[in-house]
């Protein structure tokens, strides 16, 4: 699985301005955004924020998901 090179780019565009933390991706809102050139990646930065949030920043980055359990992997006890 490779690292999807548009998503790279995003993060590599934050970083540059300084957006290197968690926390200070999470608090970039749209003015923020606009004020700091990254108005082309707006999309991407609300979809790395909610994969922040969901704890999903490697499948962020590489497209990836995980298999969700079918009711036969259920046991009941």
């Amino acid at each position: 699985m490779a690292i999807n090179k548009t998503k790279l780019k995003t993060l590599t565009r934050l970083s540059d301005r300084g957006f290197d933390t968690h926390k200070k991706i999470l608090a970039i809102d749209m003015r923020a955004a606009r004020d700091n050139g990254l108005d082309d990646d707006i999309s991407g930065i609300l979809d790395l924020q909610d994969a922040i949030k969901a704890h999903r920043e490697i499948a962020y980055l590489c497209d990836g998901s995980d298999a969700k359990p079918g009711k036969e992997g259920v046991q009941n006890v």
